[in-house]
């Protein structure tokens, strides 16, 4: 598994590989992660375990510069090259960087090697093909036995680029279905008391405090609600330092600090208690592969407000599994939210219908079974 980061520093594809790799081992897969890290302080390379997961770890320079940056590329290179050596398949979550080292050392050793498009926007076929170098990185990434695509977005990105469909595969990310479900009145109550969190609605977001994100409409949109909800919360669960991850956005930190009606948590190691503690989950992204926290919190029963995104539909019905707001609008985010706050019958519905989608779909059981099967295809 190549990943751009893994736990403990923040990232969703990081978790999602993690998880995966978790179970792979359980059905007799031997699996090994590299990625890099933004940790002060380690050594260049180092070796550790995560999650029961042989890791090694590449360090970034504390100061980016081109010269930096062609160092840390070399020795991600190296380990890589040592690592692909005694593996059988290359597992790269996120076609940006990685892949372009990676996959040809891969066909100079006659490994077989997957990539999986993890941001619409950022690494998709067709974004790649538009930035610099453009046509050679695409060359590279159409050399990749399998692309993984987590929706049908990703997939017409795919074959936008004439990337034959022999080549693409699309398998969705997968929530552990058992450990994020809904937690009843009495479970609420003890949640919140554990995590000193007040007894009014609290609206969940999960995730980094970002521009990209949405965090920013939010901002406006409690500031409206505060209006008519003066009881509501929101819950800011994820970094909120750029030492927790360098893509937070430390002038809408320095914002949310100022609000009454917000609550940050900063970076934690596990999400699962404040989803199940909270009243309704919100995404209001601008940009997105497949969500993990929304997918999350639709596994734990909560009724979600989510940007109407194109990858929205493969996740489930607007009205029906969540309500989709146009992008960018506060407007529209702070009625959706409204509406919800308005009326618990509702959240109670929809989040029912949402836990049951997920159940259907989107189980990390289901996925891992996919992945596996894949694994065995291309072996064979």
């Amino acid at each position: 598994m190549v990943v751009p980061l893994l736990p403990p520093e923040y990232a969703g594809g990081g978790q999602q590989a993690i998880e995966l790799s978790k179970r792979l081992i359980h059905r007799d897969v031997s699996v090994v992660a590299l990625a890099g890290t933004n940790s002060i302080g380690t050594s260049k390379i180092y070796r550790q375990t995560v999650s029961q997961i042989p890791t090694y770890r590449v360090r970034r320079g504390a100061m980016r510069g081109l010269v930096t940056d062609l160092i840390y590329i070399l020795r991600f290179a190296i380990v890589l090259f040592q690592l692909i050596r005694h593996c059988d398949i290359v597992h790269f979550h996120g076609l940006r960087t990685y892949p372009l080292i990676g996959v040809p050392i891969a066909r100079i050793l006659r490994k077989k090697t997957i990539g999986k498009i993890t941001l619409m926007g950022t690494d998709d076929p067709v974004t790649i093909r538009r930035s610099r170098l453009g046509a050679l990185r695409l060359r590279i990434i159409r050399s990749l036995d399998i692309i993984i695509s987590l929706t049908h977005e990703a997939e017409r990105a795919c074959r936008a680029c004439h990337i034959d469909d022999a080549h693409i595969r699309r398998i969705p990310n997968g929530v552990d279905c058992e450990l994020f479900t809904p937690a009843i009145e009495d479970e609420k109550t003890m949640l919140r008391q554990k995590l000193a969190l007040p007894d009014g609605p609290l609206i969940l977001f999960t995730g980094i405090l970002s521009y990209r994100k949405g965090v920013d409409l939010l901002i406006d949109a409690m500031r409206r609600i505060d209006h008519v909800f003066p009881d509501c919360r929101l819950i800011l669960v994820g970094p909120n330092q750029r030492s927790q991850n360098p893509l937070v956005d430390e002038q809408l930190v320095d914002t949310l600090r100022g609000m009454r009606n917000v609550i940050m948590t900063g970076f934690v190691a596990s999400a699962v208690d404040y989803i199940r503690a909270a009243d309704i989950f919100v995404l209001p992204t601008r940009r997105e592969g497949l969500s993990n926290a929304l997918l999350e919190a639709m596994s734990s029963g909560l009724p979600a407000v989510v940007t109407d995104l194109p990858w929205l539909s493969d996740i489930g019905m607007n009205g029906r599994h969540f309500i989709a707001f146009q992008v960018g609008s506060t407007e529209s985010l702070t009625k959706a939210l409204v509406l919800l706050l308005s009326d618990r019958d509702l959240r109670f519905r929809m989040g029912q219908l949402a836990r049951h989608r997920i159940e259907e779909s989107f189980c990390i059981v289901q996925t891992t079974v996919k992945y596996h099967e894949l694994y065995a295809q291309l072996l064979t």
